[in-house]
């Protein structure tokens, strides 16, 4: 995920629990694509945008999720709704412009 923000060297590795060193946290309205939904220890996704109210449910987010699934990396795009995310912080990398 540290990718998206810019980083390449493979000595500067941040985990879901260290992202909160290097962004800040902002509103989950406020969201801007670049930004994360981070629950530390657990789980990180990254911001796209907001659903235009095609989702079953009504709004919601479109985002990117780093997964392992039945052994291999994958990154998967797409829908999802808001009560998936509750328990996670809205964070932004501190370096944007």
């Amino acid at each position: 995920m540290t990718r998206c923000w810019g980083f390449t060297d493979p000595g500067q590795r941040f985990e879901t629990a260290t992202l909160p060193s290097i962004s800040f946290e902002i509103n989950i309205l406020q969201l801007q694509p670049g930004d994360v939904l981070n629950k530390p220890h657990r789980h990180v996704a990254l911001f796209e945008r907001y659903d235009d109210g095609e989702s079953r449910d009504g709004n919601g987010l479109i985002l990117y999720e780093f997964t392992t699934t039945q052994g291999s990396d994958r990154v998967v795009h797409g829908r999802t709704n808001w009560r998936r995310w509750l328990g996670y912080t809205a964070l932004r990398y501190k370096r944007v412009c």
